[in-house]
């Protein structure tokens, strides 16, 4: 009897065991899954992800299937996935908000789909993404604010797209200044596309880039590339060239479709490209060269180009009163041109929640002048033309209407000239007034009617990855080349003309067509004597065209 009294309490823990079975982790039909963390789904003929993907898992491999769609769900919940493979299929879109819940993925590989249009929601959640490959898709846009937030994005592959057009802070994935786009991109494969030229400023701003390669696209050597130039010989060996013994030199490099004396050069042998006004010849035509003087004013023109700084909003500018231990005195209310980019920077990202920014700020202070303002501002900044003077921020004098600060230049015994020069400084926007701050005189730039001040200094901030993530929307604008119209044309005189102006913008934008004269029309209009019109979609007609409209 005694030995049947331990059965009752051993069937309870039987009870137990079995009423609590060990926790597994469902694997997906028809996937495998080698381990809990994983799903390979690779060649199973899928027209869509697979249902039933735990939120516990890491990677997913569903490349080669014949997936053609994504839902807003199909990725919903999985926060610890850190590889995701959607490659080979034939997708050509990604929903909004689709990929918000992948706050953990490091690696996505989207190659070799149909892609066509990257948004500015996108890529949104992926605030861990390193390595991004999307390449061999058909994309033909790019939003410009499509990376923003993305921090940890070292890798970015868009090599054999339907790529025609960037705009300068594509690739930007933080703000700095709420104005400066910064790139944290290291490796960046825009190969085999359709890009012409790439715009001013894209590079420059994307201190961390290592390796770029740009063969395979049909890249017009003209005025507007000649920055780049520059750029490739102060970043030497940044610009790739793809290794393959197949090709000529064992290797395949960027290279010129046009000018036609430049077909088929190597862009980063270039030493330098000749700016030419679009000239007409013909064999019927004795084409005979003008005298030197005519020459010298067709190069003067051509250095002449109208300031834009009026179409630019809202504007930048400073009032400056200042003083100097001489009795000197003036008040100076400039306008700031706002920079392209910025010098001397430094990105370090030791921490993921921490970026570290430093940089040099360039400004130019245009001021207008009077005869009196010209003789006060030389006397007391004459001095400091060939050095700056640096200026320390004492106090702030006044908050409304606007921040107000004193200056004052410190006794240096390293400065060359001490003066005493005290300023107070209101400026637009109020990040220009920084703690310390160097100013020069351009003396070469400068004439009694406008006075050209250069601006220097230096910032150091380190920036939450979560404040770069809510960074203000910013308003931008793309004119869009259109093949089946030149930019430069040739007409006879006295027949039409027609010019486009296709555009993509954040907003409804306004469009205004400058003319040689200087006179500039906006969108819609038709004036009086009907030889120009300009269409709502912004195309300019000229009725009779003139050798003046050239």
């Amino acid at each position: 009897m005694p030995a049947q009294a331990h059965w009752p309490a051993l069937s309870v823990v039987l009870i137990l065991l079995w009423g609590r079975p060990r926790p597994t982790l469902a694997c997906p039909h028809p996937c495998t899954c080698y381990v809990p963390s994983e799903v390979h789904c690779t060649f199973r003929s899928l027209a869509s992800v697979p249902a039933g993907i735990s939120k516990h898992v890491e990677r997913i491999n569903l490349g080669f299937n014949s997936i053609q769609a994504l839902s807003e769900t199909s990725f919903a919940g999985l926060t610890k996935l850190e590889l995701l493979m959607i490659h080979g299929n034939d997708i050509p879109s990604i929903p909004d908000g689709a990929l918000r819940d992948l706050s953990s993925l490091q690696v996505f590989k989207f190659s070799y789909n149909k892609l066509r249009v990257i948004t500015g929601q996108t890529l949104q959640g992926l605030w861990s993404l390193m390595r991004l490959h999307i390449d061999h898709n058909k994309i033909e846009f790019i939003h410009p604010q499509a990376f923003n937030g993305l921090t940890s994005l070292r890798l970015l592959h868009l090599e054999g797209n339907m790529l025609h057009q960037l705009h300068p802070g594509t690739f930007s994935t933080l703000t700095f200044l709420d104005y400066f786009r910064l790139s944290t991109v290291r490796h960046l494969y825009l190969a085999d596309n359709m890009i012409r030229t790439l715009p001013t400023g894209m590079l420059q701003n994307m201190p961390l880039l290592e390796n770029l390669y740009l063969h395979g696209n049909p890249w017009s050597c003209n005025c507007e590339m000649k920055w780049f130039l520059e750029w490739d010989a102060k970043w030497k060996g940044t610009l790739k060239c793809k290794k393959d013994k197949a090709y000529e030199g064992g290797q395949l490099c960027a290279m010129c479709s046009s000018p036609p004396t430049l077909h088929q050069q190597e862009i980063h042998k270039l030493k330098d490209i000749t700016c030419l006004k679009p000239s007409i010849e013909s064999p019927l035509r004795q084409n005979t060269s003008k005298n030197s003087e005519e020459e010298e004013d067709l190069e003067e023109d051509g250095d002449s180009q109208l300031s834009l700084e009026g179409f630019q909003f809202p504007p930048w500018n400073i009032s400056l009163n200042m003083t100097d231990e001489h009795g000197n005195t003036v008040n100076l209310v400039c306008d700031i041109k706002k920079p392209m980019d910025l010098y001397k920077i430094h990105l370090n990202q030791t921490d993921p929640q921490e970026i570290d920014i430093n940089a040099t700020v360039a400004l130019d202070f245009e001021c207008p002048m009077t005869r009196e303002n010209y003789e006060k501002l030389w006397k007391l900044i004459a001095y400091y033309s060939e050095v700056p003077v640096r200026l320390n921020q004492e106090l702030m004098l006044s908050k409304e209407p606007k921040v107000t600060y004193q200056y004052r230049q410190d006794v240096d015994d390293d400065a060359l000239y001490y003066t005493g020069v005290r300023a107070h400084i209101v400026a637009e926007p109020e990040w220009v007034m920084q703690p310390t701050i160097d100013l020069q005189l351009n003396r070469r730039q400068s004439t009694a009617k406008k006075v050209l001040l250069s601006y220097y200094s230096h910032y150091a901030l380190t920036i939450p990855t979560k404040e770069a993530r809510q960074s203000r929307s910013r308003s931008w604008v793309m004119i869009e080349p259109n093949r089946a119209v030149q930019r430069a044309q040739t007409v006879l005189e006295g027949s039409p003309c027609q010019l486009s102006c296709n555009v993509k913008a954040s907003e409804s934008p306004s469009i205004f067509w400058v003319l040689p004269d200087g006179s500039v029309l906006k969108a819609p209009m038709e004036d009086e004597n009907g030889k120009f019109s300009i269409l709502t979609s912004g195309w300019l007609r000229i009725k009779s065209t003139e050798q003046s409209d050239s």
